[in-house]
């Protein structure tokens, strides 16, 4: 497993992202009696920086307004203001309910 980790050579959110997956693979198989112990657990997690949010760019925010706009969709209209406009992220945006 460490040799499939090293192997990666992306970002270190992608290599702890495969580490999760491993992970879950893992327990699942264990859980099933497909293995007898997790193999896992001694790997250890990259450090990952959390990054801050950034705000649109002029030309990206032109950009994606205009997709959004060429689509004529009410739904993402709602989205693009609510991300844009209101600061809410994508994350929150996607949780929303048609109620909210």
């Amino acid at each position: 497993m460490q040799g499939y980790l090293d192997h990666l050579t992306t970002a270190a959110r992608t290599r702890s992202r495969a580490l999760t997956a491993i992970h879950r693979f893992c327990a699942w198989a264990v859980e099933t009696g497909d293995l007898p112990h997790a193999p896992t657990p001694h790997l250890a997690r990259p450090t990952v920086v959390a990054l801050a949010p950034q705000e649109l760019t002029p030309n990206q925010r032109v950009v994606h307004k205009t997709l959004v706009e060429r689509a004529d969709s009410a739904r993402l209209s709602a989205m693009f203001a609510l991300g844009y406009w209101a600061g809410l992220r994508i994350g929150a945006i996607a949780a929303l309910q048609l109620a909210q």
